[in-house]
């Protein structure tokens, strides 16, 4: 019951993310998934937040400052494929042949 009445409480839970699953410190800004998270929600300052831990979401105080979400990997499968088919080939080398007239005899 103190926690509650602890003003330092009031601003953390305003100022740093912290997961109520695991208690890791690190959150990233996460999709609504339906229209009470896409409009209620913001109405009553709230946002959706996933753990960079856990990956347990959490819903936020929007002053709450959270880590962009993670860019997509550019995964092309083709130019993959292609770049690993010139790694593997083996042309074999040409052999390196003396000049005649670079001979010399030895008697």
């Amino acid at each position: 019951m103190y926690a509650f009445s602890s003003p330092s409480f009031w601003v953390r839970f305003f100022r740093e993310f912290r997961c109520p699953q695991c208690g890791g410190r690190e959150g990233y800004a996460s999709r609504p998934r339906n229209l009470f998270e896409k409009f209620p929600l913001r109405w009553m300052f709230l946002g959706t937040a996933r753990c960079g831990d856990c990956y347990r979401r959490a819903y936020v105080p929007v002053s709450v400052p959270l880590l962009p979400r993670p860019q997509p990997l550019n995964f092309d499968p083709e130019k993959m494929l292609a770049s690993t088919l010139s790694a593997e080939r083996k042309v074999p080398g040409e052999e390196t042949r003396p000049r005649e007239s670079d001979n010399q005899r030895i008697a």
